[in-house]
């Protein structure tokens, strides 16, 4: 398998910490919130990551050029334009090797995620284009799912749905979505997309019209939202008392 991190946000929830450093190399205990995704990487195995860049982003690419791997570790640059997480995948799509299941991991998270049973869980379901790592916890927005497979999307502040199919909407079961997902090489084909700035999400709306990507509860799992100071505090807790 391979991975992408997306590291290149600007971490604004996250300052003061980020004025002068990249959100992917705020502290999390002793070390940088992205050396856990890296560290679970060598652990399970992984063939190549792929590191998104923007905001401080010489700084991350000389921590990141600095480490010793046992896999390739490639860079895409976005200093000149924020792309978001859609738009990120795409720029990078010429890195991707191609008849590799691909992991993206948004940097902003903590998680003792176990990779081999998403691949597993992938495997046993006939390799659907994606599997969405999903929780069941508060959030405004979330993915709505039939019987497993991804059919649209809530905002629950401003009553907003997008919808991918046709379905009963009481049918519906609504979940939070982790920042993990796993996507299967059919899906390095179909990473075209109308502007260069977008949404993950969108991707994964516009391909469950068609194709088959499925929900992942992984509610087992210790999961942090990083992404801001107290949230920071609160996994830095969590990991003095492990």
């Amino acid at each position: 398998m391979q991975a992408m991190i997306f590291a290149a946000g600007l971490g604004s929830r996250l300052a003061p910490l980020t004025d002068h450093l990249p959100k992917a190399l705020v502290s999390l205990g002793k070390q940088p919130i992205i050396q856990y995704w890296i560290d679970r990487l060598q652990q399970a195995q992984c063939q190549q990551l792929i590191v998104n860049v923007h905001s401080h982003g010489q700084q991350l690419i000389d921590y990141l050029q600095a480490l010793v791997l046992p896999f390739p570790l490639l860079i895409s640059d976005e200093r000149g334009q924020l792309l978001e997480t859609g738009g990120a995948l795409r720029k990078a799509a010429p890195l991707l090797l191609p008849d590799q299941p691909l992991f993206l991991l948004n940097a902003d998270i903590y998680c003792n995620f176990d990779f081999g049973a998403a691949l597993n869980f992938w495997a046993q379901k006939g390799q659907p284009l994606g599997v969405l790592a999903m929780r069941q916890r508060p959030s405004s927005r979330q993915l709505l799912f039939l019987e497993e497979e991804l059919v649209g999307w809530q905002n629950k502040k401003t009553g907003a749905y997008r919808w991918a199919r046709a379905v009963d909407p009481l049918a519906v079961s609504a979940y939070a979505f982790s920042g993990i997902s796993l996507l299967g090489p059919a899906a390095f084909s179909l990473l075209a997309g109308p502007r260069a700035k977008f949404s993950i999400i969108d991707f994964f709306l516009s391909w469950a019209k068609t194709d088959c990507l499925l929900a992942y509860l992984h509610q087992q799992e210790d999961w942090f939202d990083i992404g801001t100071p107290a949230r920071l505090a609160r996994a830095e807790a969590y990991l003095l008392d492990q």
